[in-house]
């Protein structure tokens, strides 16, 4: 399971977004619920046009599925859109129009109060389309494992990434580049 009070992002290097960009990505979650469309942990994604100094979650095509319970040990604010519960692969799609002609860098973020945890977010295909040429996150655009205390860094595509020292403690593993620190085998 991932980490009680989780605070964790996968982030992208700086993207020069066009007019008509749109950010698209799939996902899969197992995060705890409660009844309804209630949370205690959860996903999202958000954006900045300023180096990070502030972030914007961006609301997904047909929204979020669940919104946070306000709780003293979540990362999140509370009612927070999120998706959390059990979700097969699900295809995401952002409209960035919002955006166009700024620099901007996206971070997919999960948060967990100090309680249950489950077995976390799994991200795969990240695409930008900045709006008529896509880049996708290539090898020259991999993005970082961030907001864990205890880090190791490990090799991949010729780049350093942290990664949690503990196993298993990383609740997001992007297949795309393959970060993060769980194995993932199988089908999709």
């Amino acid at each position: 399971p991932y980490t009680d009070t989780g605070d964790g992002a996968l982030l992208t290097p700086s993207i020069q977004l066009g007019v008509g960009g749109v950010l698209s990505f799939r996902f899969w979650i197992q995060a705890e619920e409660d009844t309804g469309q209630r949370a205690w942990d959860g996903a999202i994604i958000e954006i900045t046009t300023n180096a990070g100094a502030s972030w914007t979650q961006l609301t997904p095509q047909g929204g979020y599925t669940h919104t946070i319970i306000p709780n003293e040990s979540s990362p999140f604010p509370p009612n927070t859109p999120c998706w959390s519960g059990s979700q097969g692969w699900v295809q995401v799609m952002a409209d960035l129009s919002a955006f166009s002609q700024q620099t901007a860098r996206f971070r997919w973020r999960f948060g967990s109060d100090a309680f249950i945890g489950l077995i976390g977010w799994y991200v795969d295909d990240l695409a930008v389309d900045p709006g008529g040429t896509s880049t996708g996150l290539n090898d020259a655009l991999l993005p970082t494992v961030s907001g864990f205390s205890a880090t190791t860094p490990i090799e991949k595509a010729s780049r350093s990434h942290a990664h949690p020292a503990t196993p298993g403690a990383c609740p997001i593993l992007c297949r795309t580049c393959g970060l993060g620190c769980r194995a993932r085998s199988g089908s999709r």
